[in-house]
């Protein structure tokens, strides 16, 4: 993930970034690819719907 954040970083600047797909990440991955875009990028959105779904496993 970390070579693929700088390579993003890499290609910025970038007026926004949401990031749909880290359900599966701990809240320190996802604050790891905001700070690592944080010089490129206007905004960064996370959306996660991890509990968007009755009975989703916790």
């Amino acid at each position: 993930m970390r070579e693929d954040l700088a390579r993003l970083g890499q290609q910025g600047p970038w007026g926004a970034v949401i990031y749909t797909t880290a359900s599966e990440l701990a809240p320190r991955d996802v604050l790891e690819g905001a700070r690592a875009l944080e010089p490129v990028a206007r905004k960064y959105v996370y959306i996660s719907t991890v509990n968007a779904y009755r009975g989703w496993p916790d």
